[in-house]
């Protein structure tokens, strides 16, 4: 999943997937809360993981960790 939330963070910040990793703060790459939520969403398309939007989500490591453990959750239903 983390290069997945890196290729889409890449997408929208204009950095190079080799220049984000798990402890870059999104607020340094651009990353505002609307596009936290484009993320997001584009993450439910793809994968059909919902992930509500948390202003606890300060890095990529944040991010990913949510989606992951989301997407967890999910499949023990």
């Amino acid at each position: 999943m983390f290069n997945k939330v890196v290729q889409i963070i890449s997408n929208r910040s204009g950095y190079k997937k080799e220049e984000i990793d798990i402890s870059c703060r999104l607020a340094d790459l651009g990353i505002s809360s609307i596009n936290i939520i484009e993320i997001l969403m584009t993450i439910e398309y793809f994968s059909g993981i919902v992930v509500e939007y948390s202003s606890d989500f300060l890095t990529v490591g944040d991010l990913v960790k949510a989606i992951e453990e989301k997407g967890k959750s999910d499949n023990q239903r």
